[in-house]
């Protein structure tokens, strides 16, 4: 059954609402050209969430130029960081469907529309992830991917236990399973490894071996750091090991909780 609460009408076609969440910081070089690849893929209904984390640069006057109705704006009083910024995003979101976004990358033209495809041809899909190829700050491509048949996307909930494979902008869910992601836990190193293993205990993940967004490497780059030290990761995989097991209770009567539901409109 398709989802269509909130959904708007668009050539004939119900279409359910999409979200965008996006933290920014001191990210003005790129800001507008990722902005720009977003929004023509939204409706009218559709909403842009940005939430800026207090930058020094011409970020927020940026943002504050670009006239469009679809853009709601919010800024932190002092710098917090990526994940609580992220998290302040994503409590805001009012669509059927939430697609998290960097500051620095380019989405590709049919991102939106692929991706609600999956979700429409199978109602168990609660989290779908593409894949990306790399670019550079003059957007050169580096012929790199995320996922390659030697890197596959191994998403099941060990596997990311063991190394987090799940990548924010290359995610987006079904905003039922918010009430099981949110609050995000004090300390956990990112929002999308946390997103990425909650669904793995309530959801199902679909992988979409498909490139859809233009991801970019640069010296200034906030998340996604692939120079973490051995130890720093070990540290983070504990972090995240102990917040899933103090919300493992709670996850698991809300993946019953949701497979009743389920059930019911069967």
């Amino acid at each position: 059954m398709r989802d269509l609460i909130s959904s708007q009408e668009t050539g004939g076609l119900l279409r359910p609402k999409v979200t965008v969440c996006m933290a920014t910081y001191n990210g003005a070089r790129f800001l507008k050209q990722q902005i720009d690849s977003i929004l023509t893929q939204l409706n009218s209904r559709d909403e842009l969430i940005v939430v800026d984390d207090a930058s020094t640069d011409d970020t927020w006057k940026l943002l504050c130029n670009i006239q469009d109705e679809r853009i709601r704006l919010f800024r932190n009083g002092k710098n917090t960081g990526v994940v609580p910024t992220f998290e302040r995003a994503v409590s805001g979101a009012t669509g059927d469907y939430i697609f998290l976004s960097d500051q620095d990358d380019v989405w590709l033209q049919n991102k939106v529309k692929q991706v609600l495809l999956v979700f429409e041809n199978d109602s168990s899909v609660s989290l779908v992830m593409t894949n990306s190829i790399m670019i550079d700050e003059n957007d050169r491509s580096l012929k790199m991917r995320k996922f390659t048949p030697e890197n596959p996307a191994k998403l099941g909930l060990m596997q990311t236990l063991i190394r987090n494979l799940y990548q924010g902008s290359l995610m987006a869910f079904r905003r039922d399973i918010l009430q099981a992601v949110l609050p995000f836990p004090k300390g956990i190193p990112m929002h999308d490894s946390w997103i990425g293993l909650v669904n793995c205990m309530i959801g199902k993940t679909f992988y979409l071996d498909e490139v859809l967004l233009y991801y970019r490497r640069h010296d200034a780059n906030v998340t996604g750091d692939e120079r973490a030290s051995t130890w720093r990761m070990a540290a983070d995989r504990c972090k995240l090991l102990i917040s899933f097991t103090k919300r493992y209770l709670h996850l698991l009567s809300i993946r019953q909780r949701l497979k009743h539901c389920s059930e019911s409109s069967s």
